[in-house]
Order: C-alpha cells, then sequence, then structure tokens
C-alpha cells in the first residue's frame, strides 16, 4: 500500500524534460514530510541498465538518495514504457528497516493511470471561540476517499499547512512545521464490543462530526503537550468557512509597522523602512527596522523580506538578523519570525510564527501568535512616553516564590523544578548588561540547591523571567505586561 507521500496528481510539464523524456509534477501540499511536491521522470540508470521510471522529492533529478519508487519495467513493451508511465507493470516503492538501517524498495499496489484523481465532497469548517489553534482553523477537505485525511484549503494571504488526520481511534489536528498536535478528539474503543474493527472503522474514521470531546492547545502556550478540554470547537460538514478576501497587487508600501506581540519577540516591534533593494524574482521589497536593536554591547539590525527571492522552497515573508544579499550569498539567516505568505504586501498575511528556546535541551519550536499585526504607514509615537527607571520601595526588598505542590499532586503535573525556585529572594539594585534600569533579586544556594537562583528582567526581550543564569534563556517567563515581578 501506499500512502499519502505518493498519492495524488501528477501533472505534465510542457516545457519540462529530463533525459530528453517528458516529466510530471504533482504539486505538493507543503513542504513537510509526507506532503511535498514529486517529480516522476525517466531515469537513465547510470547508462548501465535499461532505463527506468522513477518518482523523487528532488526537483533538479539527479539526487538518487530522493527517490521513493521506481518502476520495474520488465521485458515486454520495453520502448512502449519508455514513452508511458502508465505502462508500468510493477512499481517499488521506498522501504527503511527501522532496526537495520537497510534500505530497499518493495513491491507495491501502486499503479499510475491516465486522468484526474477521483475528488471527494467531504469537507468540513473548523473553528474554536476558546483557542486560536494555532490559526489553523479554516476549511478542511478530504483528499483520497479511501484516505481519512484532510487538508486545509489556503490562499496567497495564507499558505499555513495543517493536517486533520484520524489514526488509533482519535482524530487529531497537526500543525506540521514542529509537529504539534493543535486539537484532537478521542472516540474511544469501547463499541468495538458491537461491532467488528472495520465497521468501527468504517463508522468513525470519516465522520470527524461524529467526536465531540474536543481538546485544543492554549494559546501563547510554550508546551507543545499542553492542551485542554475545548466545548466551544465546532466542526461543520458540508460548509466551507468564511474566509477574508486575499488582496494582491504589485503594490507595497514604503513603511510598515509591527505591532503587538505575544510570544517573546516584542523586540522586534517598531517602524520597518523600504531599504530600496528588491528581490530578483517577484520584485518584492526589502525592509529594515528604522531603530538599530542594541543587546549586549552591539548594534544589530533586523530585516524583513520575502525569502521566496532567493529559495523557492521557502516562500514566506521572515523578519531576520541578514540582509537579502546576505542570505542569498550564504544560504541561510537567522529567523526571529516568519509567515507562511506568498503576496508583494507583508502587511497583508494572516498569521505569523516566531521562534523560541528556553534553557533546556529543548531545541525550540516555531509558535503561532494569533495577537501579532502589521499596518502600512509609520508607527504611531507616544508624546509622553516615559522612559525613567523604575523605583522599587523597601516593600521589594526582600521576594517569596512558593510552589503549590498540592496543586501539582492534584494535578498529575510533571514539575520536578521546587527546589530550584522556592524561597526568599534579595534585591540587588545594581545593573546587569540584560536589565539595565531594573534590579535583580537574588535566592543563595541552600541545602536543596546548590545554585544561585535569579529574577530578573530583559529589558531587550521586555519580560521578567526565573533561572540560575542572568541569562535570556531560562526556565520560567511571565507574560505579564508589568514593571513588578510579583504581579
Amino acid at each position: 500500500n501506499i500512502g499519502m507521500e505518493i498519492a495524488g496528481n501528477f501533472q505534465y510539464q510542457q516545457e519540462k524534460t529530463k533525459n530528453g523524456h517528458p516529466v510530471w509534477i504533482r504539486e505538493g501540499y507543503s513542504i513537510y514530510a509526507a506532503y511535498q511536491s514529486l517529480y516522476l521522470f525517466l531515469h537513465a540508470a547510470d547508462g548501465d541498465n535499461p532505463w527506468y521510471w522513477a518518482i523523487t522529492l528532488d526537483s533538479k533529478m539527479n539526487d538518487d538518495d530522493s527517490i521513493i519508487a521506481i518502476c520495474s519495467p520488465g521485458e515486454d513493451n520495453l520502448d512502449q514504457l519508455l514513452i508511458d508511465p502508465s505502462l508500468c507493470p510493477s512499481w517499488g516503492v521506498l522501504d527503511v528497516d527501522e532496526f537495520t538501517g537497510v534500505v530497499d524498495f518493495l513491491e507495491s499496489d501502486m499503479n499510475i493511470t491516465e486522468g484526474i484523481c477521483n475528488v471527494t465532497d467531504n469537507y468540513f469548517c473548523l473553528s474554536s471561540d476558546q483557542s486560536a489553534l494555532a490559526g489553523l482553523s479554516g476549511t478542511y477537505r478530504l483528499i483520497y476517499d479511501d484516505q481519512p485525511i484532510w487538508l486545509r484549503e489556503w490562499d496567497n494571504c495564507d499558505t499555513h499547512p495543517g493536517i486533520f488526520a484520524f489514526e488509533n481511534f482519535e482524530f487529531y489536528l497537526l500543525d506540521p512545521m514542529d509537529g504539534w498536535i493543535v486539537a484532537r478528539c478521542y472516540v474511544g474503543d469501547l463499541n468495538l464490543n458491537f461491532m467488528t474493527a472495520q465497521d468501527y472503522y468504517d463508522h468513525f474514521a470519516f465522520n470527524p462530526h461524529l467526536c465531540k470531546d474536543w481538546e485544543t492547545i492554549v494559546d501563547g502556550t510554550l508546551d507543545d503537550g499542553l492542551t485542554q478540554s475545548d466545548q466551544t470547537v465546532t466542526l461543520d460538514t458540508g460548509v466551507e468557512c468564511y474566509q477574508p478576501f486575499c488582496r494582491d497587487s504589485t503594490y507595497s508600501p514604503d513603511n510598515l509597522c509591527f505591532g503587538q506581540n505575544s510570544i517573546m519577540h516584542s523586540f522586534l516591534e517598531g517602524e520597518y523602512e523600504a531599504t530600496g533593494n528588491t528581490g530578483k524574482k517577484k520584485g518584492t521589497k526589502e525592509y529594515k527596522r528604522t531603530e538599530q536593536l542594541y543587546y549586549d554591547g552591539e548594534q544589530i539590525d533586523v530585516y524583513l523580506y520575502w525569502y521566496g527571492e532567493i529559495n523557492e522552497r521557502y516562500e514566506w515573508w521572515i523578519i531576520a538578523a541578514d540582509d537579502m544579499e546576505t542570505a542569498d550569498r550564504q544560504n541561510y539567516s537567522t529567523v526571529y519570525g516568519y509567515s507562511a505568505c506568498a503576496v508583494m504586501n507583508p502587511s497583508r498575511c494572516r498569521l505569523w510564527h516566531f521562534y523560541w528556546s528556553g534553557a533546556t535541551s529543548d531545541p525550540g519550536s516555531w509558535h503561532a501568535d494569533d495577537q501579532f499585526y502589521m499596518a502600512e504607514g509609520a508607527c504611531y509615537v507616544d508624546p509622553d512616553a516615559n522612559d525613567t527607571a523604575m523605583i522599587y520601595s523597601d516593600d521589594y526588598e526582600y521576594l517569596c516564590i512558593d510552589i503549590d505542590e498540592e496543586f501539582i499532586k492534584d494535578n498529575n503535573l510533571d514539575f520536578n523544578m521546587t527546589n530550584v525556585f522556592k524561597g526568599a529572594y534579595k534585591i540587588n539594585r545594581t545593573q546587569t548588561k540584560f536589565s539595565e534600569n531594573t534590579p535583580y533579586w537574588i535566592k543563595s544556594p541552600n541545602g536543596c540547591h546548590d545554585e544561585e537562583t535569579y529574577i530578573y528582567y530583559d529589558e531587550f526581550y521586555e519580560y521578567w523571567q526565573i533561572g540560575t543564569e542572568l541569562h535570556v534563556e531560562t526556565y520560567l517567563v511571565c507574560f505579564s505586561d508589568t514593571a513588578h515581578p510579583d504581579l
């Protein structure tokens, strides 16, 4: 059997050939895993063996390690087979032994036929009042009538993929960028007592509206496992969600204002101005933040541009540390945020993701920010804004952190850092390279924990945090916009 990684419509490419023969492309749904674009071409077999048809992930069709299926041509009708891949008598599909790592192409029931694959009328509108669903609410459509996998529909203002599927008695909504489960609903297996496994599968697998007990991701969470019961989820079958019209044109503004940001990147807020540089493919403008960032003694520029100008794989607007020319030359850039969006004017992109990594070994993740906005024009400057340093009274000479261990136990929470945080913290009114105008508090080592622990405010990122170092990567972060750590 084959799955989503190969199935689909392969379109003949009139102006594209390989080894002097035609090429067919299955346009991918996303750049991730089983949903990438595929290329069907005639492989020259390095001139040693008969040529054969192959399906690859490599857009240049040169890397044999990217081939995921090959045709075993046999001896009959070889001349015709070299012209028409639908005549292939047997296809071998890539298989990698999970224990030995041995790679082989196993015989499969895959076949290629002329025409268009069957299109289903199974679709629904998914939304929640409680959760923003990491920006993945929308219309989902079943692609193949024999696989319970629905794909999120998109337009050029929002090309973020969403995968909705049924597996192991559970419906789930997957964000393929991080592999996070955004929503899930377990239908249970109790009914197996009253029907066969196949009847049970047929009853539920293609009818997600039958599932009622949903859990959805908590907005703004940095924890990929943090979901909670959500009775506000609506899944309306046969209904397409309302979607604002995606306006696109050759127009793009000279100035942009970045507004509210909820995922730890408020330092990116501010005004961005066109640099005068434009991309060579689509002609999109490059922007630069009008005020440099100051961090750890260095002045830092921040840029905004459409990465699709230099890399066809990532047709995203990105907020980056390097300008477009530098990123193109070195083939990468440090990226703070991105929007999977392909319009000329980035203020029309609907959803932005920002990167966060804490002090643990977790490599970090990209988080959808439903509060972030970008507007055309210059930012408003408050004439009454006050940058005076905050003065803390003697009441703040000590702060105390306590842990509700009974709550942790009652809710079966996995929390083993009580000794790190719990205790009294004494103020240090000197400044650090991170806190600038704000003092910090220190808990000295004790019999329960042998390191100093700090409560401090990071002026650059504009949030309070608690950790064992005065460093941007930390253990606890406060999302509240307040000058007082106890609030």
